[in-house]
């Protein structure tokens, strides 16, 4: 069993053994516990996938791959076999302003008085209507193109957050975000954390069975015959001069079914920003708050429990110059040396 099944599996047991019998929406019954938090390495291109049964990688690719492109119309993941969301949809495939609406086309309209529309207008609003000395103005908040920015700009901000909760919306959404609120985090690597890094990447490399390029070759010989690395022969391997991680708070999981997702979605989008701004992926931390078991997944959870799962890590490979998260495509993100057992069917709550 690696890492990943030992982190989520252990949560998985402080759930049922000290969680609280809650009663929800869909009626369905869950034990829960507040303020879960856990933690998955991102080093050298490690993607963090449960063992202990199958994760889907194609719905989960796709998912994220529609969120960056700011829709919430389900016709994308159709169009691609992906019917995650079909039961939330109404029948013209429409969710409402969900995650990547929020994302990437964040609705901001005010009214202000008509003497204050050159300070909006400098900020980039414009004007929708005038009338008795008052303006309504409106801009759209790209939050994915403003931390990709900020991260290009300004690494140790601590305002690197994109929120999909966006309270004038809730009554219009399908499914109110349950991933909520994610913040990002940069710190300069020094050299030990830059050959850690890239030794960890040819460690993945090699056991997955993937070819070495040159420079890689040559640190890996390097390192095996004892002799010291010098800043040459790593920065031909290791150009990234800064660490990037990623905390995700969810108000609400699903443990058995959505969380597992969620890991490797947002360990990936962390894969995809770094990739973008040029620093390395280093850790996803997950925050729940309401992390919860339903009532008809506790058999699930114990046939996973039970299982012993596999010791290897996979590690996802992003091919391509891709400086803008929305331009990948699902042939660019490539996932190598995943293992796992057989899925685990489990009804979802509507």
């Amino acid at each position: 069993m690696n890492e990943t099944d030992a982190t989520y599996l252990d949560a998985a047991a402080d759930i049922t053994v000290s969680g609280h019998h809650k009663e929800d929406r869909t009626g369905t019954g869950t034990m829960s516990l507040f303020g879960q938090q856990m933690r998955y390495s991102l080093v050298g291109g490690e993607l963090p996938l449960l063992t202990t049964k199958e994760l889907k990688l194609r719905s989960i690719i796709h998912e994220l791959i529609w969120f960056l492109r700011g829709e919430g119309n389900i016709a994308y993941l159709q169009e691609n076999k992906v019917g995650i969301w079909d039961a939330w949809a109404d029948e013209n495939g429409d969710l409402g302003p969900v995650y990547g609406v929020q994302w990437r086309h964040w609705n901001d309209t005010r009214v202000v008085d008509a003497c204050e529309w050159p300070i909006y207008e400098a900020r980039g609003f414009e004007k929708i209507m005038q009338e008795n000395g008052k303006v309504t103005v409106n801009r759209e908040i790209d939050q994915i193109a403003e931390l990709i920015q900020q991260l290009k700009t300004s690494p140790d901000s601590r305002r690197l957050i994109v929120s999909a909760w966006n309270p004038a919306v809730v009554e219009e959404q399908a499914l109110p975000p349950c991933h909520s609120f994610v913040q990002f985090y940069t710190f300069e690597l020094n050299s030990a954390w830059r050959l850690s890094i890239a030794s960890k990447r040819i460690e993945n490399k090699v056991i997955s069975g993937q070819p070495l390029s040159v420079n890689e070759t040559i640190l890996r010989e390097t390192l095996l015959a004892g002799r010291k690395v010098t800043e040459e022969v790593l920065g031909r391997v290791m150009s990234a001069r800064r660490g990037l991680s990623c905390q995700l708070y969810q108000r609400s999981g699903d443990f058995f079914l959505g969380v597992p997702f969620n890991i490797a979605s947002y360990s990936l989008l962390t894969h995809m920003i770094a990739k973008c701004v040029g620093m390395e992926p280093i850790e996803f931390v997950h925050t729940i708050g309401d992390a919860h078991i339903y009532s008809n997944h506790m058999d699930q959870v114990d046939e996973q429990s039970d299982r012993a799962g596999y010791d290897s890590t996979a590690f996802v490979e992003l091919v391509g110059d891709v400086t803008d998260p929305s331009e990948f495509s699902f042939e660019d993100i490539i996932v190598h040396g995943y293992q796992h057992e057989s899925a685990i069917k489990a009804p979802i709550a509507v």
